[in-house]
């Protein structure tokens, strides 16, 4: 036995399709019967995180390429996750190789000054290293990609990856 509500309530929604469809045909349009089988319509919108695993798959494949077709293993780009210290929360960071390899020297000779072994404080800061050779990286980097369309052509992905990305969280945190 259904309550006074529950009778309401489809008594509501019955009206409300009658409603729909009076005025649907006088305007002359054509009212599918209840039996009539409608088109079905898909709305597909993805989600912020995926839009962005998307980016960083474009990014690898990028570098991947990159790394490949550039003679020089100095400005070979490697990228991983790491939680930057006080936290938990991972970030990626893409770097050089001379990078890295400037900060494991550093490491090493601060660890040997630490302990007083040979070579203690003689590496150059990584942040140095990086502003003396970022020029030459630079140079290198746009003629490898320049002599090679798919690297364009993976920039320009990557590109609009971002822009999607960027629009759609535009609009959802207005």
């Amino acid at each position: 036995m259904m309550t006074g509500k529950a009778v309401r309530g489809k008594l509501v929604v019955g009206a409300i399709c009658l409603a729909e469809a009076l005025t649907a045909s006088a305007a002359g349009m054509q009212v599918p019967a209840p039996t009539e089988q409608l088109d079905e319509v898909v709305v597909e919108g993805a989600r912020l995180s995926k839009m962005r695993e998307r980016i960083v798959a474009a990014e690898d494949r990028f570098y991947a390429l990159y790394n490949e077709l550039n003679k020089n293993d100095d400005y070979d780009v490697h990228c991983t996750n790491e939680a930057p210290l006080g936290t938990r929360l991972t970030k990626r960071f893409c770097r050089v190789e001379f990078y890295s390899r400037a900060q494991q020297e550093y490491a090493a000779s601060f660890v040997a000054t630490l302990t007083g072994a040979a070579g203690g404080g003689s590496a150059k800061s990584p942040t140095l290293v990086a502003l003396e050779r970022e020029a030459d990286y630079r140079a290198s980097m746009v003629k490898v990609v320049q002599e090679n369309p798919a690297l364009l052509r993976l920039l320009k992905e990557r590109d609009a990856l971002e822009r999607r990305y960027n629009e759609a969280r535009k609009q959802r945190f207005k």
